[in-house]
């Protein structure tokens, strides 16, 4: 298999292709290339130029002006001829190169009419000037091209635009228009004006011939063979060989248009079939586009979603923060004082008797003392970080805790089961801050359910996290209050019964661990607390 020469596609300067010239422009100097020089010639002499042979020949593409200059220029080095671009430009009539011109063989009539169509259907195909034609007679025309600004007219692309215009009268097998340059604009300003003059085909060309071939055959029967026939019998031979001839010329341009018409249709069907594809194409780029829209709405939207809950957690971070130096400072400055308050009762109580009337307000006060040092233990643990870092078993953790909230529980209709992953790996953490954690979310699973219900555990991992759900059969959580409820000091507890740090200390501890909590409940279908500790605990 021949490898083929081709430029890549990739490496093509986006410069040179621009939407100023169709590709269908490149057509005529691909003919004389390939039959001058054969088409392995031709891939070597497209290379040189830096572009791509393929995207050349697709006669959907563009190439910029400067880059189809270049191309000439090229031809004229690579041949060292100086007059290649027009000679070049009269292949513009070829058979083959039809499509190079858009179809303007539709309307065939005469050379008159086809400059007409050339000025017409020009601007679909270069986009880098105006074109226009004037005082358009039988057999000459002058057609004005006036260049945008920002182009400037090469003497080679001159010369090819005069072979073009040059070559239309051979469709009809006539010489080469005459051109007559009489305004240039490579020299000077943006306008070029050609003065076009041609042959036509003799209208009665054949009727003539059918005369005088009558008009032979007659002397040559009355002089020669017949002397003594007709003379108005043989008068007719003329008039026969007109009438010859009127038929043959109706025979000529039936077989003309016969061949006209086929081009046209198939010209036709072609340009059906571009369309065709060319909306298949357009449906198919539409539903790619749609496609990556989507995709890039459901990523846009996943990215707010992510930056809307980084924002929560920098806020419930930041709200944790604030939250534990007041907590700690107030615990400090409130735990002496209370400690001095139960000393002094304690030291009351064992120096009065149980039969004292007293005895019982002073054992009430001693167990509300008891409640505050409660409260305080927990507002330093919002607030102190861990200490006692070590490798611990997350299941024994678990064991622990709930051994601790059986003997808490007082609704006996509940069971805890547990659903332990063995050989769970172990987990370098605080063992008392983490049972803590467990047993927070125990004790509230626990006031959740008001009658029976069950409270299940369950521990997994994976290469990276260890995994903790601890899911009841509870009432569930309002949605309104969902995302409160690791705020610190918010409770649906009735007084008396918590002051709302246990799911607060609960998720502060996990965020520094690293780790995430995060909650999923429906109102009377239970509640899930889901934990995520990263193996690697830095």
């Amino acid at each position: 298999m021949e490898t083929r020469k081709i430029y890549p596609i990739s490496k093509v300067d986006h410069e040179d292709t621009k939407i100023e010239l169709s590709c269908r422009n490149i057509k005529p100097i691909f003919l004389y290339f390939n039959e001058k020089y054969g088409y392995e010639a031709l891939e070597e002499f497209i290379y040189d130029t830096k572009m791509n042979l393929d995207f050349l020949e697709d006669s959907h593409n563009w190439v910029s002006f400067d880059y189809y200059c270049r191309l000439l220029a090229k031809l004229v080095e690579y041949t060292g001829d100086p007059n290649v671009p027009f000679i070049v430009g009269t292949y513009a009539a070829k058979k083959q190169c039809y499509g190079a011109i858009e179809n303007i063989v539709k309307r065939l009539a005469s050379p008159q009419s086809i400059y007409k169509i050339v000025v017409e259907i020009t601007p679909r195909y270069s986009k880098i000037g105006e074109i226009g034609i004037s005082d358009l007679k039988k057999n000459s025309c002058i057609i004005t091209v006036r260049y945008f600004d920002k182009y400037k007219q090469d003497k080679n692309n001159c010369l090819n635009f005069q072979g073009i215009f040059a070559s239309f009268p051979t469709l009809w097998g006539l010489p080469l228009a005459g051109i007559e340059h009489t305004l240039c604009a490579v020299n000077k300003g943006n306008t070029c004006i050609y003065k076009i003059s041609w042959n036509n085909r003799p209208k009665y060309l054949f009727e003539l011939y059918g005369i005088i071939s009558g008009i032979f055959i007659l002397c040559i029967l009355k002089f020669i063979i017949w002397k003594t026939a007709n003379l108005f019998v043989l008068s007719m031979i003329p008039l026969v060989g007109y009438l010859i001839g009127i038929i043959k010329n109706y025979k000529t341009d039936i077989r003309y248009f016969k061949e006209i018409n086929e081009k046209e249709t198939k010209n036709l069907l072609e340009s059906m079939e571009t369309i065709e594809k060319m909306n298949i194409d357009l449906q198919n780029k539409i539903e790619q586009r749609t496609e990556e829209l989507k995709d890039s709405n459901k990523k846009l939207h996943e990215a707010m979603e992510e930056i809307k809950q980084s924002q929560n957690k920098l806020l419930q971070s930041e709200k944790m923060a604030s939250v534990g130096r007041l907590a700690a400072g107030m615990a400090h400055e409130f735990n002496n004082p209370m400690g001095a308050v139960r000393n002094y009762i304690q030291d009351i109580l064992e120096d009065t008797p149980a039969e004292d009337p007293r005895w019982e307000r002073l054992k009430k006060a001693e167990k509300a003392t008891g409640r505050c040092k409660n409260i305080v233990n927990d507002l330093l643990s919002f607030a102190r970080e861990s200490k006692d870092i070590k490798m611990v078993d997350i299941n024994n953790i678990i064991e622990t805790a709930i051994l601790n909230a059986n003997e808490d529980i007082t609704n006996q209709n509940i069971k805890i089961l547990k659903f332990l992953a063995p050989d769970l790996p172990e987990i370098k953490i605080d063992e008392m801050q983490m049972r803590q954690v467990i047993m927070n979310i125990l004790m509230n699973a626990c006031d959740a359910i008001k009658k029976e219900g069950r409270i299940i555990i369950k521990t997994l991992s994976s290469p990276e996290n260890i995994f903790i759900e601890i899911s009841d059969t509870g009432e569930g959580i309002p949605e309104d209050i969902k995302n409160k409820i690791f705020d610190p000091f918010f409770t649906t507890k009735s007084p008396g019964k918590g002051i709302g740090l246990g799911l607060a200390i609960s998720y502060n501890i996990i965020k520094r661990l690293n780790g995430d909590i995060h909650v999923e409940s429906s109102e009377n279908k239970g509640t899930t607390f889901k934990i995520i500790l990263p193996l690697n605990t830095k």
